[in-house]
């Protein structure tokens, strides 16, 4: 007998859900342990069912809960959510710095590059004349710009 929802108070469980469904359950509290059961509910909604056996004066009873999915995966998808927002979060300041640790590390090198270029034409410019020289005969002064 059901007690304790105005809608189903002093029926039997049996005639609260369909044959199949019952005969599993009753099947189950024949082995007098607490268990778990998935059912879909009258309300079309996945459902898990907590039955717990008590003794009372000698006579066996059945502790019932029924509570959705949605609801009693609340917590662990609320968790998952918040690790999810927290990884991408480290992610993010492990990138952002690594980008500032590497260019405030490789800014001297930036300087070394750059005073390079101002010096590479030049050089570039002497090998081609000293090679032209060569080639040609002429006499190498590479201190003589023509």
């Amino acid at each position: 007998m059901i007690r304790g929802n105005a809608e189903h108070d002093g029926k039997q469980l049996s005639e609260l859900m369909p044959e199949k469904g019952y005969q599993q359950i009753k099947a189950l509290m024949e082995e007098g342990q607490p268990f778990i059961k998935k059912i879909i509910g009258q309300s079309g909604k996945e459902e898990r069912e907590f039955f717990t056996p008590v003794n009372l004066k000698g006579e066996n009873w059945w502790f019932r809960i029924s509570m959705t999915e949605v609801d009693y995966d609340h917590d662990v998808d609320r968790m998952v959510l918040v690790a999810m927002a927290l990884g991408l979060l480290t992610v993010g300041i492990v990138i952002v710095a690594t980008v500032f640790y590497l260019n405030k590390s490789l800014k001297p090198l930036t300087m070394v590059a750059n005073s390079s270029r101002s010096w590479l034409p030049e050089t570039l410019i002497l090998k081609c004349t000293m090679l032209i020289r060569m080639k040609s005969g002429l006499s190498f002064m590479p201190w003589k710009r023509w």
